[in-house]
């Protein structure tokens, strides 16, 4: 996967055994024709970010828009400045969206994630409301996946058709 190929030369670091495995079977799942649904583990710092971020871009290589879900606005706008920049420079759409976007820019946002011209989307709660339709959604990926509601999870992830699921 070219895109993948791309995230892992600007990584300042080289993935250890334990991450190149779970890519791998990571990127079997998604390459699966059944909906996929795995859950990544580990300690705060062992890299299930740069997993996640390298299995986002396996789905945008195939065409296919992403979104990570987080707990706070905080983690949210972490994840929002590592994404950018891993994914802007390949050309690839990233944007934020938490309950404090600006209702201007929120229109936009979402008038350009229904037509497929965000390939990333992250954010909070924001995320389940209703007026978000993405065009076609792949991946979805819930960081800190116990401070969510099953029902809250569930609304994320009826946004697309079937789209596979990673939960950190």
């Amino acid at each position: 996967q070219k895109v993948q190929e791309n995230i892992l030369k600007k990584l300042p670091f080289e993935l250890t055994s334990h991450q190149e495995k779970a890519l791998s079977e990571i990127n079997n799942g998604l390459n699966s024709k059944s909906r996929y649904n795995a859950l990544i583990q580990g300690d705060v710092g062992s890299g299930k970010t740069v997993i996640a971020a390298l299995a986002m871009a396996h789905v945008i290589g195939a065409g296919f828009q992403t979104c990570i879900m987080a707990p706070t606005e905080i983690l949210a706008k972490q994840h929002f400045r590592k994404f950018s920049e891993w994914f802007t420079e390949l050309g690839f759409e990233c944007r934020l969206l938490t309950g404090s976007t600006p209702a201007s820019a929120k229109t936009r946002l979402l008038a350009d994630l229904h037509a497929s011209r965000i390939q990333i989307l992250i954010g909070t709660h924001a995320l389940i409301s209703q007026n978000v339709k993405f065009g076609k959604l792949g991946l979805v990926v819930i960081d800190e996946q116990h401070r969510f509601g099953v029902e809250q999870r569930e609304a994320l992830v009826s946004k697309g058709h079937k789209p596979d699921l990673l939960a950190m």
